[in-house]
């Protein structure tokens, strides 16, 4: 039975949530995911009678916690209404926008000329209108989702503490039909806590970083997994104060007069700014505090990368979509093997540290076995996961299917896809291969920034970080995982990811039997 970080006494129904935490929502994007973490990161945060006001508890505070683990973590993130009207309302779909809404938004209008006067901006040229217009594209263009959403379910890049704002969610059918006519009125159709976007899997990755970094050490950590971490990565506290510096940097790039800027419309009217609601992340599981230090680390080394900042946001999404991934898989291990120790040593014995594997082919499919061991490692994986849900299962197994679909075997596949880690998107013969975005991402979670390694303990690394199987070798093992008969490693070779790093530029080729893999981007000056 999986154990609750922090302690949850109330029943669970769902036993997807049981099993990986609660929750990770097939709707919620790998972008919503790192808004919702960076959101919970930049709010003033409680635990018990303890206050945090960084982006995370301090490393005593974290401590207590893992002895007395009774007290939910409550954050106070801000509406930011009044900027989300500002920025994203003309962008929106017309039968999106209520009579209130828009009228809100002339009387921003009207504010904001009245003010601007007090703010230095040299190029505004006291034109209001030709400013605010062009203050409106440039506060649009940092749109992260919602594309096709009304205005106050769409979200901004988190690249500003004044762009990170709670999830809205506007009722319209009820207030058309109730005929609401004023904004006060139309304040109390809001919806701040439904869910349905920011679906708390950002919660469940920032307790997995509280869980891990509440240890005063590593030493039960797996071998495999200390290997893969450099000197200074090795001891909690440290990765602490980086990872805590580092999420600051970012979140502190943005010019001051942009901030000012953000923080005059969302200061006009605090009614709207502030929500007398606290919002509470609800539990993660505590054995995933080993994939929850490794997460911590490959988010600290993407932050550190000298990198564009939009990219550099990319390649975090990614991060916290794989450490989606890993968790279900991971924790499927757990879940079964304690429940089935025959199960463990056909797991381990060929899966990586954590107890799996993904076989991964080459994007074109050229070699017909490797693409076939992908195809039945994916069925495999599904497999494991729709069998860990039903061991936490009480219900009969036709009612769990929604489970499957939105919080299983299904969250998984989607994730996949998304990420262009499975292919084809729709029809038979899905299977893992990976893009160039995927490998990009791999570069700078698995090697510290500016540093190189083998070619072959590149492939180490990517393996004992999220079972990604390349090799021979390591294609052996996925055939055995999946219980299939055992493949020779002389029909399992390929030189494809190798010809992708040559093509990417990160591959140092000393000579035909020594190549080195680089993460070019060095450290960042932030």
């Amino acid at each position: 039975m999986s154990i609750n970080f922090p302690s949850h006494r109330q029943e669970i129904k769902n036993p997807a949530i049981s099993t990986f935490g609660s929750r990770f929502f097939k709707d919620q994007s790998h972008l919503e995911l790192l808004l919702e973490f960076m959101l919970v990161a930049a709010s003033n945060k409680t635990i018990d009678r303890y206050k945090a006001d960084d982006i995370l508890p301090s490393v005593e505070i974290l401590q207590n916690w893992q002895r007395q683990p009774n007290f939910q973590l409550k954050y106070c993130p801000l509406n930011s209404i009044d900027l989300k009207l500002f920025a994203f309302i003309s962008s929106s779909k017309l039968e999106t926008r209520h009579a209130t809404h828009q009228k809100r938004y002339k009387w921003l209008i009207e504010q904001l000329k009245g003010k601007l006067s007090n703010i230095d901006i040299s190029t505004r040229n006291n034109d209001n209108d030709s400013f605010l217009m062009q203050l409106e594209n440039i506060l649009l263009g940092f749109q992260g989702v919602g594309g096709n959403r009304s205005w106050c379910t769409k979200s901004f890049l988190p690249l500003s503490r004044e762009l990170l704002s709670r999830e809205l969610n506007w009722a319209h059918t009820k207030a058309t039909r109730e005929n609401v006519n004023d904004w006060p009125t139309a304040l109390n159709y809001f919806n701040d806590n439904q869910h349905m976007f920011l679906a708390r899997g950002g919660e469940v990755l920032y307790l997995q970083v509280c869980n891990a970094l509440g240890r005063s050490n590593i030493e039960d950590l797996s071998l495999n997994l200390q290997n893969l971490l450099e000197r200074d990565e090795s001891n909690p506290r440290d990765v602490h104060e980086c990872f805590v510096q580092n999420v600051n940097g970012i979140l502190d790039q943005c010019p001051p007069v942009f901030n000012e800027v953000c923080q005059l419309i969302n200061g006009l009217d605090d009614s709207t700014q502030n929500s007398e609601n606290p919002m509470s992340c609800e539990f993660s599981i505590r054995s995933t505090w080993e994939e929850g230090y490794l997460f911590t680390i490959e988010f600290s080394r993407i932050l550190r990368a000298k990198l564009d900042p939009i990219e550099k946001v990319e390649m975090l999404s990614i991060c916290c979509a794989f450490q989606l991934l890993r968790t279900l898989c991971a924790q499927s291990v757990r879940t079964i093997t304690d429940s089935e120790q025959n199960s463990r040593a056909q797991l381990f014995n060929n899966g990586n540290s954590f107890g799996f594997v993904w076989a991964i082919s080459s994007p074109d499919g050229d070699n017909k076995v490797i693409k076939q061991v992908s195809q039945r490692n994916l069925i495999s994986i599904r497999k494991i996961i729709h069998k860990a849900i039903r061991i936490n299962a009480s219900r009969p197994n036709e009612v769990i299917q929604r489970t499957d679909d939105y919080y299983g075997d299904g969250l998984f596949l989607s994730m996949c896809k998304r990420l262009g880690l499975v292919v084809p998107r729709t029809g038979p013969g899905a299977r893992f291969i990976f893009s160039e975005k995927i490998i990009r991402f791999l570069i700078l979670s698995c090697i510290p920034p500016g540093e190189r390694c083998r070619l072959d303990s590149f492939y180490e690394k990517i393996f004992n970080h999220f079972g990604l199987a390349i090799t021979p070798k390591h294609l052996s093992q996925a055939c055995e995982w999946n219980g299939s008969p055992k493949i020779a490693e002389s029909n399992l070779g390929s030189n494809w990811l190798s010809s992708m790093l040559r093509s990417a530029g990160v591959l140092v080729e000393l000579s035909d039997a020594c190549s080195l893999v680089e993460n070019p981007f060095g450290e960042s000056e932030e």
